[in-house]
């Protein structure tokens, strides 16, 4: 009975007990970039570099609209060139291949093209975006990162933004940075807005108990 006691709380244990928490690496350069019907990636941070060619795109729901769109680019599955690094881990994939060697999700609000836009005319916004995904190497890694998506929407395609289109109708291109710290001017002038905040506020106090006193000798 004893025995059954110990297996039953062992069991528990192990449903109950939190999942380990993979390794979350942050994006700090490179670009992905949708055009068409090809889909490229190019980026690196915290020791991950992520290289991909993939011959298949599509234009994301509510790309040039006003909603929330969520573009899903997949390391894998679809046929295309993958080449994955954490350190010394590695997930690869030549064409034909099918590895699955994870993927990102980028998010941003839609880049609103204005209505009665001139269909003669190239259509270019920016607009910020986030990024969350997985890559399947060793044991798993989790990626965050953000940064700028530019879009055009291609009416000339005499301009070189739009010639690798082949007929398509749009580029979008994320870019990733890192936030840049705040300066020491601006620390400098925030600490001075405190101070001076603080210092007009105990004289306010003052007066006010200046004039209770006055007024109830």
């Amino acid at each position: 009975m004893r025995t059954v006691a110990v297996a039953i709380v062992f069991v528990l244990a192990t449903f109950l007990s939190d999942p380990a928490q993979a390794t979350t690496l942050t994006i700090t350069e490179g670009t992905v970039t949708l055009v068409w019907m090809d889909t490229f990636a190019n980026f690196s941070g915290d020791g991950a570099t992520v290289v991909m060619n993939s011959a298949t795109s599509f234009t994301p729901s509510g790309a040039f609209g006003t909603g929330t769109m969520s573009t899903d680019v997949r390391f894998g599955i679809v046929p295309g060139f993958y080449d994955v690094h954490v350190g010394n881990a590695a997930c690869v994939s030549s064409f034909p291949g099918f590895a699955d060697c994870g993927h990102l999700t980028l998010t941003s609000v839609g880049l609103a093209l204005p209505p009665n836009w001139p269909l003669t005319e190239n259509f270019v916004a920016t607009v910020p975006f986030t990024a969350a995904g997985h890559l399947n190497v060793a044991d798993g890694f989790d990626l965050v990162g953000d940064g700028v998506l530019t879009g055009i929407a291609c009416f000339d395609y005499s301009d070189s933004r739009c010639a690798g289109t082949f007929g398509g109708t749009f580029v979008l291109k994320y870019t990733f940075a890192v936030a840049e710290p705040p300066t020491l001017a601006l620390l400098i002038a925030s600490s001075s807005h405190a101070v001076r905040s603080c210092a007009l506020g105990l004289f306010a106090t003052a007066g006010h108990v200046r004039a209770l006193y006055l007024n109830n000798p």
